[in-house]
């Protein structure tokens, strides 16, 4: 098998095999990511627990299905938006509790005798934020006597927990964010690891095909003094061919450079990238030296441009009408030839 022991390639295979872990990890966190979804989901779905049981549980307290059996509920005490949904404070004959009910729940219960006949209501739990917990705090110590003890964030948990009965949404959509973010990495992953996958592969096949005494001699080349790599743009330059190495290992002899132009793309307004894009006699073509549109990059693209142009003083320079239209004459020329 034909190997190359130039540093900056072997350096740039292994960025390859890098991506591929990084994109292995990044892909398996995102099933570790949906099985917390699925899971949350699944135990929602279960037999439902008492609140208090679960307020009093040192972990995994969201998402849990659970029930009350209340015999008292106050007006709505706060809402979000235009939303009829609303917290209310409700208790039972030994704590109290904040739950989230629908408007036609609350309705119902309104219109029966708790105190006789406590009702039962089903939901997740969900933790109280910081912004609910003052919210309640200003409404219940709004409604105490003078002396009675006041709600502050100190005493919050004791008196009502730290999670609420939430009755509004279905389990799946409380553990959405679970979702979109395994749907995320998995993307992420997938992409990472094809990338990576696609460049080691194709990089590989490129060197296999060349033979072993032309393979020397490119590594004798680019080892040269006379040659100079482009770190950030992946690529040699020689005295008589460029060295591609950026997902590929091509060799492209500047005597078959037909047409060459910078070759910009801009997202709406903004910057975008700035490459070189060349036509070759062998009827390729190749894209190259990309990078962002700025002025630190500047100087090493016309650096590169202007030493590819002076090893080919024939090659037709910049995108027009009348390079379009030679260009398209020359190919026809080509495949008379052949």
């Amino acid at each position: 098998m034909n190997k190359i022991n130039n540093e900056n390639i072997l350096k740039i295979k292994k960025s390859y095999i890098i991506k591929m872990i990084i994109g292995l990890i990044i892909f398996v966190g995102s099933f570790i990511i949906f099985c917390f979804g699925v899971t949350n989901t699944i135990n929602s779905k279960g037999k439902a627990e008492h609140l208090n049981e679960v307020i009093l549980l040192n972990e995994n307290k969201i998402g849990k299905k659970v029930y009350l059996n209340i015999s008292g509920i106050s007006s709505s005490i706060a809402k979000y938006g235009k939303s009829t949904n609303a917290y209310y404070y409700a208790w039972d004959k030994e704590y109290n509790y904040i739950v989230y009910l629908k408007e036609s729940t609350a309705k119902k219960i309104y219109n029966k005798d708790l105190e006789a006949n406590p009702v039962r209501i089903e939901g997740t739990t969900s933790k109280i934020s910081k912004e609910l917990k003052n919210i309640v705090i200003k409404q219940y110590n709004s409604s105490l006597n003078d002396g009675e003890e006041k709600l502050t964030l100190d005493n919050f948990n004791s008196i009502f927990g730290d999670v609420y009965l939430n009755e509004v949404g279905s389990s799946f959509s409380r553990n959405l964010s679970y979702y979109i973010f395994g749907l995320l990495f998995l993307i992420i992953g997938m992409g990472f690891l094809l990338s990576g996958f696609i460049r080691l592969i194709r990089t590989v096949i490129n060197i296999k095909n060349i033979s072993k005494e032309e393979l020397k001699k490119i590594e004798k080349d680019i080892n040269g003094i006379e040659s100079k790599y482009y770190d950030k743009y992946q690529l040699y330059i020689t005295k008589k061919y460029l060295l591609l190495l950026n997902g590929r290992f091509v060799k492209v002899n500047y005597s078959d450079i037909l047409w060459m132009y910078p070759y910009e793309q801009k997202f709406i307004i903004i910057k975008g990238t700035k490459s070189i894009k060349i036509y070759t006699s062998s009827k390729d073509y190749y894209v190259f030296a990309t990078a962002r549109d700025n002025k630190n990059n500047e100087k090493d693209f016309e650096e590169l441009f202007n030493y590819i142009k002076r090893h080919n003083r024939n090659i037709k320079l910049g995108y027009s009408k009348d390079n379009i239209d030679s260009f398209k004459k020359e190919e026809e020329e080509i495949e008379v030839l052949e």
